[in-house]
């Protein structure tokens, strides 16, 4: 009888199947040390790949943030724009121009700066949406590898293959891969913003701000659509994969 795991079979007499659990520790040992050494390496490389997510979404998250400090604030009036209303009611009653109160136009940001912060409001909220849903994979990847509780190798590797077929089954690895898709969404956001909002100031530097914003998108696109043209192409990544 053949016990198949996601990526590997182990080979067990059937005649152990109807023994004590604790007859045949070898095989049953063996079987799961092929666990470990065939199953644990993919979950290795899922761990270094959210660490990588994890410092460099903490980092990205926090650079966002800290352009947002100064953001945010073009969407209400300016505190400074008290002191001078206040000027002006004062020079409105020395003046007795009791009306001009009511011409004072009411505060209202630019499209620009509504459009920038929505780009980098967006941006930080997927951002920050990547880290969380990171860390709760590294929740579900360190129940995988916790104890199994029982001194059976016959037990622990049916517990072992239990907890393989619900990573498989509940597509834990399709999460893993469209994880660094929301960073890199995140990232052409903030790009967008940035390049909208040097344009405001000076169309020279937004527009060669623009340009070498255009340099990473169309790098990105076409490493996205080459493996659709050419299947030996080593650009495979969650995006190449949609293209094709």
């Amino acid at each position: 009888m053949r016990l198949v795991s996601s990526t590997f079979t182990c080979t067990i007499p059937a005649v152990y199947f109807f023994q004590d659990p604790f007859d045949a520790l070898e095989e049953w040992s063996a079987c799961v040390n092929a666990a470990r050494n065939d199953i644990d390496k993919y979950i290795e490389t899922w761990r270094g790949e959210l660490d990588t997510l994890l410092v460099f979404g903490a980092l990205y998250s926090g650079i966002v943030a800290a352009f947002l400090v100064d953001s945010y604030k073009w969407l209400q009036p300016d505190s400074s724009d008290d002191t001078v209303t206040l000027l002006l009611h004062l020079s409105a009653q020395l003046a007795n121009e009791t009306n001009i109160a009511a011409s004072l136009p009411a505060y209202s940001p630019s499209s620009a700066q509504i459009a920038i912060n929505v780009l980098w409001f967006s941006s930080l909220i997927l951002s920050l949406t990547s880290i969380l849903l990171t860390i709760m994979v590294k929740q579900w990847l360190s129940e995988y590898t916790s104890p199994a509780g029982t001194a059976s190798p016959r037990h622990t590797f049916a517990i072992r293959q239990a907890r393989v077929d619900s990573l498989a089954n509940w597509h834990i690895n399709v999460i893993v891969d469209w994880l660094p898709l929301l960073l890199i969404s995140s990232l052409f956001l903030f790009f967008g913003g940035l390049a909208m909002l040097l344009f405001t100031y000076n169309t020279i530097v937004g527009s060669i701000t623009i340009g070498l914003v255009c340099i990473p998108a169309i790098i990105f696109i076409a490493t996205s659509i080459l493996p659709a043209f050419y299947p030996a192409c080593s650009y495979r990544s969650v995006q190449a994969y949609l293209a094709v």
